[in-house]
């Protein structure tokens, strides 16, 4: 054999070529999940507990009105989930949506809940003892804007394979 050659076919040989399209179609990869990444608004300062998961033998067809605005929800629910929140001072739980319904109620502090339509970007308080349910397919942002915890209870009625939280980007109707 002579030196500097290979004795491995022409397909077999190191062709640096080759590899430009698969380095470039890695690196587009990665752009557009970072930039998917960025764009997520993930909470910060809530801690949560799966207090009870559990799910129905059979999908129950179900239907909701949603008072404030007169959304109809309907869902095939066939999973629940119960989950206890506790938002510090200062905490936001990103802005998100959910697979399925989800009624939370309000146990101690003040929650401040913002829509992701609403383009005055107007908080709805929430003080112990309200409840309220999120329909599921709505983009919205809660967060502690006073000095004391919050503490909440979320029951999820998701249809099976249903998120409990969906992030999604800022909307750019609120400032934060």
């Amino acid at each position: 054999m002579k030196q500097g050659r290979s004795s491995f076919p022409s397909a077999f040989r190191w062709q640096p070529w080759r590899i430009i399209p698969l380095v470039a179609f890695a690196l587009s990869v990665a752009v557009v999940a970072a930039a998917g990444a960025a764009r997520a608004t993930p909470g910060t300062g809530v801690s949560g507990t799966i207090v009870a998961n559990g799910a129905l033998a059979a999908p129950i067809p179900s239907s909701f009105m949603v008072a404030d605005d007169h959304t109809h929800v309907q869902s095939d629910l066939q999973n629940i989930q119960i989950g206890s929140f506790v938002a510090e001072p200062g905490a936001q739980f990103g802005w998100h949506q959910h697979g399925g319904p989800v009624w939370v109620v309000i146990t101690s502090g003040t929650l401040s809940l913002y829509g992701g339509e609403d383009p005055e970007c107007r908080a709805r308080e929430l003080h112990a003892g309200a409840a309220f349910m999120e329909p599921g397919n709505h983009t919205h942002i809660a967060r502690n804007e006073t000095s004391e915890p919050v503490e909440l209870y979320a029951v999820y009625m998701l249809p099976e394979g249903g998120e409990v939280r969906l992030d999604e980007p800022a909307p750019g109707n609120c400032a934060f």
